[in-house]
């Protein structure tokens, strides 16, 4: 999941943080192919009552079907059905550190952030963290508004992983959203090298409608080191203006 901006088309142009700030789902390969184009089948198949089973499988092997139908299901875009599909998996096999790091974004996909901040903090809590765990859970808290606490954690992140620069794109995003266009732009600077910084601020800024700063920024990106993204974002910029 990448940043929610009040303007989808600005997302795009977004500098490295739709890669390095995004969720990181890590599906399951192996699902036949086209399954996902039947999901009403896919969950009739783990109803131990239907016709479809051959034999009861153990809770086991269960939870794993309940994973891999899931993870189509989750392809195909339903994703309620997932969730409700991985919570089975989870009775049957309960705990499950895999199964959770599938779940907590999902919840948050589906605008149940409470559910999510849950589940990430059960796994920052009996798993060792990571910088992706981490990561995930910080943009987590951010979308919920929950900016202080994010903040809070990603400092820790940064500290724990300073080679990260996922963790250090996030919390440049987060300090812009408190305010410190300061310490966004030295944390993008550090991260990404000072046209990145200055291109991101500017899309930051587009999307907040300070398109006065956001231009500034672009044409100091331009000076820095001219491209087709920030010539796309100076276009942008123009069409707003109009």
């Amino acid at each position: 999941m990448q940043l929610k901006f009040k303007n989808q088309k600005y997302a795009a142009l977004l500098l490295m943080l739709a890669v390095l700030g995004g969720f990181n789902l890590g599906c399951r390969s192996g699902v036949q192919k086209g399954v996902e184009n039947n999901v009403s089948q896919l969950v009739r198949q783990l109803d131990p009552k239907s016709e479809m089973v051959s034999h009861q499988p153990k809770p086991q092997e269960e939870a794993e079907i309940c994973v891999e139908t899931a993870v189509a299901v989750a392809k195909a875009g339903h994703l309620r059905e997932a969730i409700r599909l991985y919570e089975k998996a989870l009775t049957l096999s309960p705990d499950d550190a895999a199964i959770l790091l599938q779940l907590a974004p999902l919840y948050a996909q589906a605008g149940d952030s409470d559910r999510a901040i849950d589940t990430y903090q059960k796994l920052i809590d009996s798993e060792k963290p990571n910088p992706d765990l981490l990561n995930n859970y910080v943009w987590t808290l951010m979308e919920a508004g929950r900016l202080k606490t994010a903040k809070a954690l990603v400092n820790s992140g940064v500290a724990d992983f300073p080679e990260s620069k996922k963790l250090m794109t996030t919390s440049a995003v987060i300090s812009y959203k408190q305010g410190d266009r300061a310490a966004a732009f030295e944390l993008f600077s550090t991260a990404l090298g000072q046209h990145a910084a200055h291109h991101n601020l500017a899309v930051l800024d587009i999307d907040s409608k300070n398109e006065a700063t956001a231009k500034s920024h672009i044409e100091k990106a331009m000076q820095l080191r001219p491209n087709s993204l920030t010539s796309q974002l100076a276009n942008a910029i123009d069409e707003v203006g109009e």
